[in-house]
């Protein structure tokens, strides 16, 4: 990554609303199901904190469709259109994590991420839109640099993870794991390190606070149009 800072993204709910193990983290000011949301800068970093939303419309801070292209992905992804079908192969990529997760944990994480973003959808003039994406756990170690890996899961961390269920650089190489994540965190989370943006909640985007969101059209147009050129 180049100098400057690093943003740092925060997750909102997942497909069910409910928590995976322990429950989340509430930020000040939270009521009726849903966690206040915030964006402050910490050294370097500006951190945008989300909470855990259920049937709420309160939308997220950080709303923008401007994508921060990630460099790694942009070296790897290929596009490929055929016969009215845009399919984006992502890449492949290898993924280390601390030592204080688990094999199983880390596993869990990447297969969800990875199958959240194996998907298509079709947009409004009929085409198909469609994303693939490898992702591999090659164990433990204390840091990115020591892995050699692409990217690396670190344990969520109060100054960064401010309702505890996880984060991402956007655009970047670091994800930061909770064991109170919910069902579709993963998958948010590697949205922000593709450099997507947090969306409205009435879009019911993959990048919402929707308690039903999902991987839209909009999401993969997104991805398209950063990395198929």
């Amino acid at each position: 990554m180049g100098g400057g800072s690093m943003t740092v993204t925060g997750i909102g709910n997942g497909a069910s609303g409910r928590l995976s193990s322990a429950g989340a983290g509430r930020a000040d000011g939270a009521a009726n199901g849903t966690a206040a949301m915030g964006q402050f800068k910490t050294q370097n970093q500006t951190i945008a904190a989300s909470g855990s939303f259920s049937e709420d419309s309160r939308d997220p801070s950080g709303i923008s469709d401007e994508v921060v292209r990630n460099r790694l992905i942009a070296q790897r992804a290929q596009l490929t259109e055929i016969d009215g079908v845009k399919a984006l192969n992502l890449g492949s990529y290898t993924v280390s994590h601390d030592p204080s997760i688990t094999n199983a944990e880390a596993s869990t994480y990447l297969e969800t991420a990875q199958t959240g973003w194996t998907t298509s959808a079709v947009d409004g003039a009929g085409t198909v839109l469609a994303t693939s994406i490898n992702l591999n756990s090659i164990g433990s170690a204390a840091s990115l640099r020591r892995s050699g890996a692409d990217f690396h899961m670190t344990p969520c961390i109060p100054s960064v993870c401010t309702t505890g269920l996880g984060a991402a650089q956007l655009g970047g190489r670091i994800l930061y794991y909770s064991q109170s994540q919910l069902s579709l965190t993963p998958v948010h989370e590697f949205g922000h390190i593709f450099g997507l943006r947090h969306q409205p909640f009435s879009s019911k985007s993959m990048m919402s606070n929707h308690w039903n969101r999902t991987v839209i059209p909009q999401d993969i147009n997104k991805l398209i149009e950063t990395y198929g050129k």
